[in-house]
């Protein structure tokens, strides 16, 4: 009895993981958060995840969200969840085990990340299993907007999942060319999508909201700057220069305009999607020593953006993902040849000052 409550408990803590990552990260309509998140734990199947419904065949509120220690904004939108929950059977609503799993494996790596508890075990069995459904479902797209939004929702529980495990620099960059898959070839009208405000468009107008800019730190812009040429000598393939010139360009804009950094950046991020199968493949090659350090000087630059482009208010309230990457820089600097050192100084040196500073980054996941 004891250890089923344990499960019911752990359970209950990973669901409001998930209210809280998209309520707050997504920046979804309330309704649609509220719906999204009732469509997601009313599919739950393993043994733990039976306990979130009730016994009568209806949805089995959560605790309030307050008492596992989540936003003010994540609570107020509470209601939202409650109120749609209420009217939700698990028999309406059709069983996307991909989905299911995927939320899980991110449960439990953010409370592995964030708590005095260690889920990786289940995170990773989660994740496996999600990813052989999700390829299962690649091979066969659906067609309706309700499949085409839980594939997506997946895959991006999928990446984010990335960025809070060890170990998963290449498996974040790759994770993220199958979402960009999914998004532009099997949802193909995003106004029948929940993630009508993923177009590029909306995504624009998003930037043009949040971006503030604040004091800039010259210091680390120059830094930045020269590390990443530093690496311009190594690059020998067409994807690698490409990527080092855009990296380039998007410092070089951060001196005089933050939306110009950010629009930059954004290419940056989704570029190695453009790249075709074997390119990717020698890009993200484990022996590819300029492609790695050319990855991980994407994700540091990603929070000197951060600290020059949005305001503190915006500072994300958990930070396993700032810490997961500093350690990503580490274990990259460890297994690098030695004639590589002179291009892991600054990074490295930058990963001392970030560990001790603000965790604000411009992209979720």
């Amino acid at each position: 009895m004891l250890q089923l409550q344990a499960e019911k408990s752990q359970v209950q803590r990973i669901a409001a993981v998930l209210f809280a990552v998209l309520s707050s990260r997504l920046e979804l309509q309330l309704s649609d958060t509220g719906s999204v998140v009732a469509h997601i734990l009313l599919v739950f199947t393993c043994s733990a995840c039976r306990f979130i419904r009730s016994r009568a065949g209806r949805f089995a509120l959560l605790p309030p969200v307050s008492a596992v220690g989540f936003s003010n904004t994540a609570f107020k939108r509470q209601r939202c969840l409650d109120g749609c929950c209420r009217h939700v059977t698990p028999g309406e609503i059709p069983s996307y085990d991909y989905l299911a799993h995927a939320v899980l494996g991110l449960g439990a790596s953010h409370l592995s990340q964030h708590g005095n508890v260690d889920y990786t075990s289940q995170a990773l069995q989660h994740r496996v299993t999600a990813m052989k459904l999700v390829n299962e479902q690649l091979d066969h797209p659906p067609t309706k907007p309700a499949d085409q939004d839980a594939l997506l929702a997946a895959v991006i529980c999928l990446v984010t999942q990335s960025s809070l495990m060890p170990d998963s620099m290449i498996d974040y960059i790759t994770t993220t060319r199958g979402g960009n898959l999914v998004a532009s070839t099997i949802i193909t009208d995003y106004e029948k999508s929940i993630f009508k405000y993923f177009t590029p468009m909306e995504h624009d107008r998003s930037l043009e909201r949040l971006i503030s800019e604040q004091p800039r730190n010259f210091e680390a812009i120059e830094g930045f700057l020269a590390s990443a040429r530093r690496l311009m000598p190594l690059c020998q393939k067409p994807t690698e220069i490409s990527y080092c010139e855009c990296m380039i360009r998007c410092i070089d804009n951060l001196r005089t305009s933050c939306l110009d950094a950010w629009r930059e950046f954004v290419i940056l991020f989704i570029l190695p999607t453009t790249f075709n199968n074997q390119d990717f493949m020698e890009f993200v090659d484990y022996e590819n020593h300029t492609g790695h350090l050319l990855i991980i000087h994407m994700f540091l630059l990603d929070y000197v953006l951060g600290n020059a482009c949005l305001s503190k208010s915006d500072e994300p309230e958990y930070p396993g993902r700032k810490f997961v990457i500093i350690n990503w820089m580490r274990d990259l600097a460890r297994r690098l040849p030695s004639l590589y050192e002179e291009y892991t100084e600054w990074p490295l040196e930058y990963c001392s000052v970030l560990a001790e500073r603000d965790a604000r980054y411009l992209l979720s996941p």
